[in-house]
């Protein structure tokens, strides 16, 4: 049975108070961030800030999460810092792949912009790559509609993922061969 009437005692005592000082921390920023985005964003959203947002606010929290549990919070930094230098990469490969012409530009960016939706739930590696994987099926699923043939959408969508796949698993078979060394 579970008394209600538990005092901490030891290291939980000295544990509690920065938890919950944490805790409440956390909350009031990020209430304070969502009123300052609410409050500056426009009567329609923009796929793009809704995206960008996503992403940051995904890599936030688990910037977040670490610090609050004690966990890397240099490795969570790394991995947000990633994850947008790689949105912007992809953004980049997908308007190489398509080419010229302003309404395709525009397509591409909010095909890509809300391609970054499933980055809000993107607070460690294993979500990141499930985020990653989310990404490329609705970036795909919003460019496939806006572009004139199938084969412009699956050549964007193959150079921004599929790059971005080939190196990052390049990169991890270099570093696990280098490891048996």
């Amino acid at each position: 049975m579970v008394s209600r009437e538990h005092v901490p005692e030891g290291h939980e005592a000295r544990l509690m108070p920065s938890v919950s000082a944490t805790a409440s921390r956390w909350f009031e920023a990020w209430r304070r961030l969502l009123t300052r985005v609410a409050r500056c964003a426009p009567a329609r959203h923009h796929p793009v800030v809704t995206g960008v947002g996503a992403l940051v606010a995904g890599g936030l929290a688990g910037i977040g999460l670490a610090v609050a549990t004690g966990g890397d919070a240099r490795a969570a930094i790394g991995g947000a810092a990633g994850s947008a230098i790689w949105a912007g990469a992809r953004l980049l490969a997908m308007r190489v792949a398509i080419g010229d012409g302003r309404d395709q530009r525009s397509a591409v960016t909010n095909a890509w912009a809300r391609g970054l939706l499933p980055y809000l739930g993107a607070m460690s590696t294993g979500l990141r790559i499930v985020a990653f994987a989310g990404s490329a099926y609705m970036t795909h699923a919003a460019l496939a509609p806006t572009l004139e043939t199938r084969s412009n959408v699956r050549r964007a969508i193959m150079w921004a993922f599929g790059g971005q796949a080939l190196v990052i698993g390049g990169a991890w078979a270099f570093q696990a061969v280098w490891h048996l060394l």
